[in-house]
This record gives structure tokens, sequence and C-alpha cells, in this order.
């Protein structure tokens, strides 16, 4: 072997020396690429986990709401002018206590049962605005409405020359038939008023109490009117109608009183009974009847308090019992001593 031939032999192992270099720095260029794209994963905050939800129920209540004022806004348009017509139009005001009503009270649950946090507090105030307004603007007409029509009643009916000799069976006639349709807008405003004066955050403390007050005026100038005139007419029929009207509507227990003195006018003494004493019950299911009117032979209305409220309904019977007999088949009977008249 030649010098040469020596010094060429090394070749061979630097080749494969240099390869396995050159592979070694790949795996290792692998293996720092690997672990520099390892770590802990970020996730949410807790505080930011619900954030999605919460905006959509946010979203969700004030369309409730919008969507309620808009339907409540568009049925009370559909009457706002049939609410001042002389002579009332009373399926105006029974369509604000059946459409105007149950909407506002839709929308007053979405404002009053959405937390602060769920509903931006703007919209909340913008939508509470609105439902105050759309509130005032339909009371405003009703009651002036009913204003109207007892100005006009007063004016013609009231004056010395109408009241006594001077009225003629005829306006007597027209007055209780008026006056009647006057005590039902009366009773739809009523039952508008305190259903929404249950929210009481929407309201200042004074709102609904004092439209009460001024309707409970309006009330009694009907109710006077109906037992001055009853007094002027030998038409039961005409006096029979007037109480029919006003016993299937009447929720206001202080005038108790006066219904009976209607019902007497339109019956007679011996078909009426009327409980007016104060009796604590004994019993854990008391008899809570109060007034009784024997309307026919076997017909009989009994009124009820229940809750401060006046409720009543028509029963047949055929024993031939007198009014006062009905009233005293139990010995405890209930009136609430605040609802007394």
């Amino acid at each position: 072997m030649n010098y040469q031939q020596r010094l060429s032999l090394p070749k061979m192992p630097l080749k494969i020396s240099a390869t396995v270099l050159c592979l070694g720095t790949i795996f290792s260029l692998v293996a720092c690429g690997e672990v520099s794209t390892t770590g802990s994963v970020p996730t949410p905050s807790a505080s930011n986990f619900f954030q999605d939800p919460l905006d959509i129920s946010a979203n969700s209540a004030s369309l409730s709401a919008r969507n309620a004022l808009n339907q409540a806004r568009n049925a009370f348009l559909q009457i706002s002018g049939r609410l001042q017509f002389v002579t009332p139009d009373i399926e105006a005001y029974q369509a604000a206590a059946e459409k105007v009503l149950p909407a506002m009270v839709l929308a007053a649950n979405a404002l009053t049962t959405s937390s602060g946090t769920e509903t931006p507090e703007s919209d909340k105030a913008l939508y509470k605005q609105e439902f105050q307004q759309l509130y005032a603007d339909a009371l405003n007409q009703m009651l002036t409405g009913i204003n109207l029509n007892l100005q006009i009643y007063q004016n013609q009916f009231e004056t010395p020359q109408s009241l006594g000799s001077g009225a003629t069976s005829e306006s007597v006639t027209t007055a209780l038939k008026d006056l009647t349709a006057v005590f039902q807008a009366t009773e739809y405003t009523e039952r508008y008023i305190t259903d929404l004066a249950a929210f009481e955050s929407l309201f200042t403390q004074q709102q609904p109490k004092q439209a009460l007050e001024g309707l409970r005026n309006q009330q009694t100038v009907v109710i006077n009117g109906l037992l001055n005139f009853s007094k002027q007419t030998t038409d039961s029929s005409a006096i029979q109608a007037a109480y029919q009207m006003v016993a299937q509507s009447l929720t206001n227990p202080s005038m108790l009183n006066q219904l009976s003195q209607l019902a007497i006018r339109a019956y007679g003494q011996e078909q009426v009974a009327f409980r007016k004493d104060e009796i604590t019950p004994a019993q854990p299911s008391p008899n809570r009847i109060v007034l009784v009117v024997k309307e026919a032979v076997d017909r009989y209305r009994l009124v009820q308090l229940e809750n401060n409220l006046l409720k009543n309904q028509v029963v047949q019977d055929n024993r031939g019992l007198r009014a006062s007999d009905f009233l005293n088949q139990t010995n405890v009977v209930l009136v609430n001593p605040s609802a007394a008249p």
C-alpha cells in the first residue's frame, strides 16, 4: 500500500460522521420546534364566561317590553277618539280593559321582573317613561270622556228646572239609560287603574290613588243620579235595567248601601236583604254573602265580599224563600269593617 492509499482510507468515515451530524442537527431543530409549541391554553375568566347569554337575555327582556308597549299603543290608538263620545261608547271602554290593559300588564312585567344586570338601564328608563306616558294618555281620555257625559247629564237633568215635577217619564228613562252607560264606563276604567296599580315601582305613590279618588267622585254622581231618577218613574223595567247593569259590574264595597237602595227601588223592600252588621267569623270558611236580591220567583242574586271586592252570582232556587230567609241560612256573615258603607 502506497502513501496515498493510506491517506485516502479515512474519507468514508468522515462522510458518515457528517451525515450523522446533519441528521442530529435536523432532529434537534425539530425537537426545539416541538418544545416551542407546548404550553397552557388560555381559558376565559369566570366573569366573561356568561357574558354572551347575559347579553342575549338583556336584549330579550328589552324586546319583550318594546313589543308589549307597541301592542298597547296600537290598541289604544284604535279607540282613543271613541273614549270621549257623547253617550259613552261602552265597546271602546271595554277594549281599554280587555285589549290595552293586558298589553300594558305584559310591559309592566318585563319592566319590573328584569334586574338591572340583565336589562340595560338606558332601555329600562326609556320604556318606563313610555309606559307611564301611555298609561296617563289612556286614563286621561277615559276620565275626560266620563266627565264630559256627567256634565251633560247634570246640565240637562240635575238643574232645578229638570228635577222634581219638571222631569218627564221619557226624560227620566233616558237619564237612567245614560247614567247606566256612564257607570259601565267607570267600572272598566277602575279595572284599568287597579290592575296596573299593582306595579308600584312604575308609578309615583300618589298616581293610582289620585285616579281612583277621581273615579269614586264620578261613581258617586252616577249612583246619586240613578237613585234620584228611580224615584221619579213608575217604569219598573227601566229601574231594573239600571240595577242589573250596576249589580253586574260593581266592585267597590263602599257602594253596597247604594246598590241595596237601588235594588229596593227595582224590586221592592221585601225582595232585598242587606246584612250591615260586622261579625268576626268563628269558622274557617264563613259565609261572605252580604246582600241577597230576589229578582224573580226562583232567581236570586247573591252579592259577596271577598278580598275587599264585591262579587256576585245568580242562582236558581224554587223553594220560594224570601230574600231574608236566603241570607240567614248560615249564622256567620263576614263584612270587612273597612269596607262597610
